[in-house]
């Protein structure tokens, strides 16, 4: 698929083989929703840009995502919303940020777990940052941190949260300081977690959703950034490579 079709009117074509036509036109729903997802992570919050998703036109089965461009934006268009542009440098071309390694991620067909890891993470925040439930978005954010940091397979246990506070703390923080507050704030996110699962009446704050939102997209950002980052070819690696310098009294790599 292109993001920019020579002589359409579409930003964004979805080109996909399936046994039949209903087959294809859901099929290529998904890789759209996953490019709505990825777009809403990049953005960085559903407060930012709400209409990013899929809509309605023509006819039932045929679903698109609208796009438009003008003066070097990037808009994407609803029809019951007013349009909203987006500079393309600003997220889609920002290698700053480390958003070009994500779309190289998405095109590789033979990814590492590490990469596979990261892009279920992306999903995951991208799903949060456009989800107006907050304890759906508070738990989509806690699955992205663990899809990244929880060695495979295990079941979440004390030894869990643990892993969690260790890897936010270190790789997000280098002060002693920064570092505590994070280890004293995820005891909460689990708390929040397990109050959701158990059902209890809305016990994520808006303060709560954008906390960990933060922490687990500059954890996504973090991790591919990190000059050992072709180095770990699964969480396990990365895991290794935690425990390694945390007691380590010399400056991490």
């Amino acid at each position: 698929s292109d993001l920019f079709v020579q002589g359409s009117e579409y930003l964004l074509s979805c080109s996909v083989e399936g046994r039949d036509t209903e087959f294809s036109e859901n099929l290529a729903l998904l890789n759209l929703s996953e490019f709505s997802s990825i777009i809403h992570f990049m953005v960085g919050s559903s407060r930012s840009i709400k209409n990013i998703e899929l809509f309605e036109i023509v006819r039932r089965s045929q679903k698109r995502l609208t796009l438009s461009q003008n003066q070097g934006k990037f808009g994407i268009t609803r029809p019951d919303l007013e349009n909203q542009d987006i500079k393309l440098s600003r997220f889609f071309l920002n290698k700053k940020l480390g958003n070009d390694k994500i779309w190289l991620l998405m095109e590789r067909k033979n990814r590492s777990q590490m990469e596979d890891a990261i892009i279920l993470a992306v999903k995951w925040v991208g799903k949060a940052a456009a989800d107006q439930d907050l304890n759906r978005a508070f738990v989509q954010c806690v699955f992205a941190i663990e899809a990244l940091l929880v060695r495979q397979p295990e079941f979440i246990t004390p030894s869990i949260a643990q892993q969690i506070r260790e890897g936010c703390a270190f790789l997000l923080q280098r002060s002693p300081e920064k570092r505590l507050q994070i280890d004293s704030d995820i005891p909460k996110v689990y708390k929040i977690r397990s109050q959701i699962v158990h059902g209890h009446d809305s016990p994520a704050s808006s303060a709560d959703v954008s906390k960990i939102f933060t922490i687990a997209r500059s954890l996504i950002y973090h991790i591919i950034n990190h000059r050992e980052f072709s180095r770990w070819s699964k969480p396990d690696d990365l895991a290794d490579w935690i425990k390694k310098y945390k007691y380590n009294a010399r400056k991490r790599p």
